[in-house]
């Protein structure tokens, strides 16, 4: 999924879920999500766990999609942009970017046999295309490839 991005920083459990962090990003975890930001300040990152209930296994990319875009309160038409998948034997991710009213957003999934999180960055539409905003949803793109569920799967 992670295209040319940074190589992650070491793994750090943040309650919820535990991934690799990109250098320079801030964590802050919350009873049930983790807010992520950015050392240039522009836009965020969002990470929950997502009932498995929601899109149980073999699940598609569209159900699963849908799953993370509505743990993401975004009311998304239709596929997004630059789409990317990724599935083998045990897990399946993907990742797709929409613009949602005056808002740029990328939702991820991650769906795999210890959960299902959804994450997904924000950013006002008008800053999308500046290169600090392309490189943190870079740096996304890998963080959340390395993501896991902590604790039972819910």
């Amino acid at each position: 999924m992670a295209r040319n991005c940074p190589k992650p920083a070491g793994e750090v459990n943040l309650g919820v879920v535990s991934l690799a962090a990109a250098p320079g990003w801030s964590f802050f975890p919350m009873e049930d999500r983790v807010v992520g930001r950015p050392a240039s300040g522009v836009g965020g990152i969002q990470v929950v766990r997502v009932p498995i209930e929601r899109a149980p296994w073999p699940a598609s990319h569209e159900l699963c999609m849908a799953a993370a875009a509505q743990a993401a309160g975004m009311e998304v038409q239709g596929p997004g942009a630059d789409r990317a998948k990724a599935h083998n034997e045990y897990c399946m991710a993907g990742g797709e970017s929409f613009q949602v009213g005056e808002d740029f957003g990328r939702i991820w999934y991650r769906h795999c046999p210890d959960g299902m999180i959804a994450a997904w960055f924000a950013v006002k539409a008008a800053r999308a295309g500046e290169k600090s905003v392309r490189d943190s949803i870079s740096e996304c793109d890998g963080m959340v490839a390395t993501v896991r569920v902590v604790g039972p799967v819910v």
